[in-house]
């Protein structure tokens, strides 16, 4: 199935592997742009190019929310 996306932005969460990464690559496969938050933004972004930002996010820590 395709889905168009385009235009559409979406944050995924943990985004540098497993579950989140598969998420994140599907999105910009159908044509979205990813807002990739995880502890590694650099790893998270590696694999998908303009299509995604990597921003450094520690869910895990209560100070990072802010």
């Amino acid at each position: 199935m395709r889905l168009d996306l385009g235009g559409r932005s979406f944050v995924v969460c943990g985004a540098s592997r497993g579950l989140g990464r598969a998420t994140a690559e599907e999105l910009v496969r159908h044509g979205a742009h990813v807002l990739l938050a995880a502890r590694s933004p650099q790893q998270a972004a590696a694999a998908l190019g303009e299509a995604a930002t990597a921003v450094p996010v520690d869910l895990t820590s209560p100070d990072a929310a802010g």
